[in-house]
């Protein structure tokens, strides 16, 4: 491990793989067509540095990845932390994550843990980078698996899948581009734009996008065909989630809850109507239509919808996160900042009964113009 942590850290600082391009590449960091920051890649014989940092209302990350790759294959690895949210790890001259491949095995250090476990052909241990660099590693690796698909330590799966291979003119001649999409256990998968030689051309398009400078260009045709993508992913999830249509609810026999007078009703039934409460009384006062769809409530407790009174909309929430709050028990959520294309969309559909999501209340950007604010 220490032969690595000094091979690594004698490098420098810097941007790319021998495999991946030239010896050094620059990255923009763009939030909503300005730039924010930059991620950096040095390539020095095996080893190579990866920086990156952007500011966001006058704070944000800055990480230092260091990699050992020999062949193609990646031997070892560290992160640091140089961020404005926690504490400076390269000052306290401790690495976040660290570890070494040896053989057939692979040994890391998170902290004041140090573990070892073996390392087959259809493994990948991750550090705890994530910079866009990280996850075209990651990317890459999947792709040379027959499934596309690897164990990721120190825990949990991943599988790649091809979501768009599209060829865009650029005024350097057309460009060969391909969209991968990663999924782990949990959460929505992440994306990452390569070329034809696996190069990292383009983060995926969220609030803040790591692109080449030579391919900023691209980004508004890249940002649809990414957008198409998640809206497709929220309505196919939404067809699955989705209860069979009905004229008629009824939740049967529930200890209501009676927020306006701080008491809880027993034995109460709940008649819902199409989008609305059409009766709400003790269980043998209510007439329950033929056809309703019945919910035994009996012994449960029956709350108002809850609200999130302060949320964000991105294009991945529609396929995860509308889903999660539904889960939770929020009825309502109200936006307090997103891409409006985004957030305007995903309101409309939800409520055409496209998406499985909560009701949207769009409240526009909460922050005023100023130094520190943010651009949308």
């Amino acid at each position: 491990m220490l032969g690595i942590a000094l091979l690594l850290s004698a490098a420098g600082a810097g941007l790319a793989l021998p495999v991946l391009g030239p010896d050094t590449s620059s990255y923009l960091v763009l939030n909503h067509g300005r730039p924010a920051g930059a991620m950096r890649v040095i390539t020095r014989g095996d080893s190579v540095i990866v920086q990156y940092h952007h500011v966001d209302r006058n704070r944000g990350p800055r990480s230092e990845t260091r990699y050992l790759i020999r062949n193609g294959a990646v031997l070892g690895g560290e992160t640091w932390s140089l961020s404005l949210y926690g504490p400076d790890t390269l000052a306290h001259g401790k690495p976040l994550d660290r570890f070494e491949v040896a053989g057939d095995s692979v040994r890391w250090q998170l902290g004041d843990s140090t573990r070892s476990s073996p390392l087959g052909p259809g493994s990948f241990y991750r550090l705890r980078s994530f910079t866009p660099f990280d996850q075209a590693l990651l990317a890459r690796f999947l792709l040379a698996r027959p499934d596309r698909t690897a164990q990721v330590l120190p825990g949990g799966t991943a599988k790649l899948e091809i979501v768009a291979d599209t060829t865009l003119r650029t005024p350097a001649g057309r460009r060969h581009l391909r969209l991968a999409m990663i999924r782990g256990q949990g959460g929505p998968p992440s994306g990452v734009w390569l070329d034809q030689e696996g190069t990292l051309v383009a983060s995926e398009l969220g609030w803040f996008i790591t692109v080449r400078p030579e391919s900023q260009q691209l980004l508004p045709a890249l940002r649809a065909i990414e957008l198409k993508y998640r809206d497709t992913e929220g309505e196919r999830l939404a067809q699955r989630v989705a209860p069979p249509p009905a004229t008629a609810i009824a939740i049967l026999n529930g200890d209501l809850f009676d927020s306006e007078h701080g008491a809880v009703l027993p034995r109460t039934t709940v008649l819902i109507r199409g989008d609305r409460i059409a009766a709400v009384g003790p269980s043998d006062s209510i007439t329950v239509p033929p056809g309703a769809t019945l919910i035994d409530a009996a012994g449960k407790t029956v709350l108002p919808g809850m609200w999130d009174m302060h949320t964000h909309l991105f294009h991945t929430s529609q396929s995860f996160g509308a889903v999660a709050q539904l889960a939770t028990g929020l009825t309502t959520i109200r936006d307090l900042a997103a891409d409006l294309d985004v957030a305007v969309s995903h309101r409309d559909r939800a409520a055409a009964g496209r998406l499985a999501s909560p009701r949207l209340i769009l409240a526009g950007f909460m922050e005023g113009p100023g130094r520190w604010g943010g651009p949308t």
